[in-house]
């Protein structure tokens, strides 16, 4: 094998020897020209040096993670897509406060558990003559808040868990639906014509909307 390229694969060094550039093995304790020995330490400062790979630029950079990019496969693809509507799907959420309706087996409104403005939950009661239920779902809801408050037509439990008080409700056998985006839409328009004068027609929304 030539000198050269037995320094070029790492193979050898030159020898440290005065007046003596002779290509050695690295497994060979002395120079076969002059007969110095090859130490270590020796060996170690005259290797050839290795050049370190330039750090790469911006536009290196930016190029290198467009081609990655480029590289992505269809499976990637999905899931960052999926992971998108789902992001999608949460500010959606977030455009109302978090509510969930209890009925009784008839579809007859009983009922809520809402997020208010504390970011806390409570259950509220309707407490009228359609609510054959009122002291048993009072009974079994009012020790999952840390407070309740009687009302003319319900009664509140103050900042029950969320799941707690889903889990309570369907296990006494009523139903728990949340909320939709229209659901939020007709309590705004009734609460709308709630505010205009005797009840008249809603300042921002018509009947023909009802």
């Amino acid at each position: 094998m030539p000198d050269e390229l037995l320094i070029k694969q790492g193979k050898g060094h030159v020898c440290p020897g005065t007046n003596c550039s002779q290509a050695v093995p690295n497994d060979v304790a002395y120079c076969p020209n002059c007969g110095t020995s090859q130490t270590f330490s020796t060996i170690a400062r005259t290797n050839i040096p290795t050049t370190s790979k330039p750090k790469p630029n911006s536009n290196e950079m930016a190029q290198d993670s467009s081609r990655k990019e480029r590289n992505v496969g269809p499976m990637e693809l999905m899931e960052k897509a999926e992971a998108d509507d789902e992001e999608d799907e949460q500010d959606d959420e977030d455009q109302y406060p978090e509510i969930w309706f209890i009925f009784d087996g008839m579809g007859t409104y009983l009922g809520q558990i809402a997020k208010n403005a504390t970011d806390n939950f409570h259950a509220q009661i309707t407490k009228d003559a359609q609510n054959e239920y009122f002291d048993e779902m009072f009974t079994f809801l009012r020790p999952l808040g840390s407070d309740a408050k009687e009302l003319s037509h319900s009664a509140v439990i103050i900042d029950v868990d969320k799941e707690e008080a889903l889990d309570a409700v369907t296990e006494a056998g009523f139903m728990a639906r949340k909320a939709t985006d229209k659901d939020h839409e007709e309590i705004i328009r009734e609460l709308d014509k709630l505010s205009t004068i005797k009840g008249g027609e809603s300042k921002h929304y018509s009947r023909a909307k009802q």
